[in-house]
């Protein structure tokens, strides 16, 4: 098989998965909607600010934990594949994700015990109920890994899909029981029990598991790889998220609600598209560079295209919509938060670009290098933060966090350049994607500003027509390659029949 005829199935199984995958974004995002109205009215903007700090805590965990592990997972089966080891990896690692993941989780518990001090009473008991979240969340997301590293989306969307759905209800009970912010967190721990020994048992039957297939070679190889992610992991989230903390220090509880809930509506709207894309996207490189190393940068290219004419108008149109957005989804003492949505939505795209950019460093196995710049660009948000913060409130820490995506994207181009170098195609007309983005905005306001009916037909209408005339621009200025149009319309088809 030559280069250009796997570039081309490559990039058909990438197209698959992510029509796949995108229910696993679009049913949290449409969740997180849902959500967002009810848990603002319930908690009130005090204690949704404790509640954003706690999720904030749950996710810098089991980054810890469960990210360096599943990363070896999705990095290194396609090659145990090749080799025709697969079973012997898998059950390697299978016999030490729960202990492993264990362990941590025990030493998450005692640090915060030996801190307790530092803690309000309501907060300390919250996180020490939110470990058991982090333990069997952690357990889930390695094992969830091996489906999605073995190319198989449909699995791996449905465990998404229940995980989210489930909790959601959960925690919407427990909320109306009054359990406040405690009933949201073990709404989320009781799905994650659940679907942690479903998942276990699933993987060892799919996979033939033996538990006394064990290799020291795969998991020196698998700990070289992850460890440094570690660091990573930390460096990440105080990229992501300690702004919250700062806003905290800074302006109190309220405004960390305020600022969460705005954050969590880009993240619930435009990270599902990312996220997505980012998951079909980062099996279908590492395949590829097993296979055509040489052709790899032409691959990364095409993929970097689509990012661009896929979730820039998104970016766009979140701008648009914010302040209906906010009203609809919040109740009054949210609204503010409006004004910081186009600043983050600019910063979630530049961490998508980021996360395509630096492939180049996972794949070379440079782990210890990621580990270092997400360091580095975690270090200058925080510098940036207590700059702003004081001068610009919510609006500084957005910029900050804008400023140092920004960054990072640039920094990761830099990095990469000889290894696996990211650029655009040659061929790609920057001046026509501009147009198709730009153009539609004054007929999508007009309409917004103008159209008599209720909020949410609004934001619907202005969607579909800011949506509508950029595909059409595309079409008319000839921005598809020939033959997308046709793959576009043959999934369709087949996306139809496999509904009938």
């Amino acid at each position: 098989m030559n280069n250009k005829t796997g570039t081309k199935i490559e990039l058909i199984k990438t197209g698959k998965d992510f029509l796949y995958y995108l229910p696993t974004k679009i049913v949290p995002a449409l969740l997180a909607f849902i959500s967002i109205p009810i848990f603002t009215r319930l908690l009130g903007v005090e204690n949704y600010g404790v509640l954003a700090l706690i999720m904030v805590f749950v996710t810098l965990s089991t980054t810890l934990i469960s990210n360096w592990i599943s990363s070896p997972i999705i990095r290194f089966l396609p090659k145990y594949q090749r080799l025709k080891k697969q079973r012997i990896f898998i059950s390697t690692l299978s016999s030490t994700i729960w202990l492993l993941t264990l362990i941590l989780s025990l030493i998450i518990f005692s640090v915060l015990i030996i801190f307790k001090s530092k803690f309000s009473g309501l907060f300390f008991n919250l996180l020490l109920i939110a470990t058991g979240q982090i333990f069997f969340i952690s357990v889930f997301n390695c094992f969830n890994a091996f489906f999605r590293a073995d190319r198989k989306p449909r699995i791996y969307t449905l465990y998404i899909m229940i995980s989210s759905s489930s909790s959601l209800i959960l925690s919407i009970i427990f909320l109306y029981l009054g359990w406040g912010p405690r009933g949201v967190i073990i709404g989320n721990i009781i799905p994650a029990i659940i679907l942690s020994i479903v998942i276990t048992i699933q993987i060892f039957k799919n996979f033939h598991l033996n538990l006394g297939l064990f290799s020291k070679k795969i998991i020196k190889e698998a700990l070289s790889f992850g460890l440094p992610l570690i660091l990573s992991g930390i460096s990440a989230w105080i990229l992501s998220f300690s702004d919250r903390y700062l806003l905290k220090y800074f302006l109190g509880n309220a405004q960390v609600g305020v600022y969460s809930a705005s954050y969590d509506l880009v993240n619930g709207g435009l990270g599902l598209i990312i996220g997505s894309f980012i998951l079909a996207s980062t099996p279908s490189l590492v395949n590829f560079w097993e296979k055509h190393r040489g052709s790899a940068p032409d691959f990364l290219s095409y993929l970097n295209r689509l990012f661009v004419l896929i979730i820039l108008p998104f970016v766009i149109l979140l701008t648009i919509i914010a302040k209906p957005l906010i009203l609809l989804l919040t109740p009054a003492d949210f609204h503010a938060g409006y004004q910081i949505i186009y600043l983050v939505s600019f910063g979630v795209f530049f961490w998508g670009f980021y996360l395509l950019a630096y492939t180049g460093l996972y794949l070379a196995k440079k782990t210890w290098l990621i580990a270092v710049n997400i360091l580095a660009m975690a270090l200058v948000n925080i510098i940036l933060n207590i700059i702003l913060i004081p001068k610009m409130a919510i609006t500084g820490s957005a910029l900050a966090t804008l400023i140092s995506y920004l960054l990072i994207f640039i920094s990761s181009i830099i990095l990469v350049k000889n290894i696996l170098p990211w650029h655009l195609p040659p061929n790609f007309s920057i001046f026509k994607i501009t147009m198709a983005i730009i153009l539609p905005l004054i007929p999508s306001i007009i309409i917004l500003k103008t159209i008599n009916t209720h909020i949410i037909g609004q934001i619907i209408i202005t969607s579909l027509v800011y949506l509508g005339l950029y595909v059409l621009l595309l079409y008319l200025t000839k921005v598809f390659y020939p033959g997308e149009i046709t793959i576009i319309k043959n999934k369709f088809r087949f996306l139809k029949k496999e509904a009938t």
